[in-house]
């Protein structure tokens, strides 16, 4: 799909934010609260230990790839909020039952491969996926650590964008551990992607600032844009909400075609 695949950020927001950063350089942390959508932190987390993960929904390298991380926020000045998805959004429904559907399927590989003692790693981080447990540890931890989080309503975008909106970007940052580029759709004034902790490099991406009216490279030009058009853009590219079928059931439109 054009933007939900992960095209938006690689194709538009990426080269619209430039190089790598060094915090040295330019320290995007300090002093504020860093929204912070820890899915993509999690998902990362869950291969760790991969088949523990899988099996009983936790693995302690899990947890500790997941606190190394936002401990490494607070030790650049950052004070760390993290927004977790609360209920499935219903138009989602369907693409969340398939992916737990291949969760499984991943499973019962693994398992079938280590009956015949075969090499079954690869399965494992397949079927490896945040779970309840790691979710009710990272509350608990919040809790006894007094870091604050809020659990949104229904997927977390939404409501890291209204937190920014309400606070103000001179007062908070969203950090997006993942690659995913809805946070720009939603209108996030700025956010963080590409945070390195071993190297401390980050982009910084602006959608009004440099997309939206912005001439971004030989193929994107958004010169006389607004938000509501470049909105548009996305949605007619297709995404995990609104999935884009063209003739024989074949998914398009990718963002150059749209």
């Amino acid at each position: 799909m054009g933007w939900g695949s992960g095209a938006g950020k690689g194709k538009i927001l990426a080269p619209a934010a430039g190089d790598l950063v060094h915090v040295s350089a330019h320290n995007p942390f300090d002093g504020k609260m860093v929204l912070t959508d820890i899915s993509g932190l999690a998902h990362r987390a869950s291969k760790k230990q991969p088949k523990q993960v899988a099996q009983e929904g936790i693995s302690q390298r899990q947890q500790q790839y997941v606190m190394q991380h936002l401990q490494g926020i607070y030790a650049l000045g950052g004070k760390v909020c993290l927004v977790l998805d609360g209920r499935a959004y219903p138009p989602k429904k369907k693409e969340r039952e398939r992916r737990r559907g291949t969760s499984q399927q991943a499973v019962d590989e693994a398992l079938a491969k280590e009956a015949r003692n075969e090499d079954a790693s690869k399965e494992w981080k397949a079927a490896a996926r945040p779970a309840e447990p790691l979710w009710a540890w990272l509350m608990q931890e919040c809790i006894d650590k007094d870091m604050p989080f809020i659990v949104a309503p229904y997927e977390a975008d939404e409501q890291l964008v209204s937190l920014q909106w309400e606070l103000g970007v001179d007062q908070a940052v969203i950090w997006a551990a993942s690659e995913d580029s809805d946070l720009a759709a939603f209108g996030a004034l700025e956010v963080i992607y590409d945070w390195n902790i071993m190297s401390q490099t980050y982009r910084s991406s602006r959608l009004m600032e440099q997309v939206v009216g912005k001439q971004v490279d030989s193929k994107f030009s958004f010169v006389g844009w607004n938000y509501d058009r470049f909105l548009a853009l996305v949605i007619a590219s297709g995404h995990d909400y609104f999935k884009h079928k063209k003739a024989e059931g074949k998914q398009g439109w990718g963002l150059v075609t749209v």
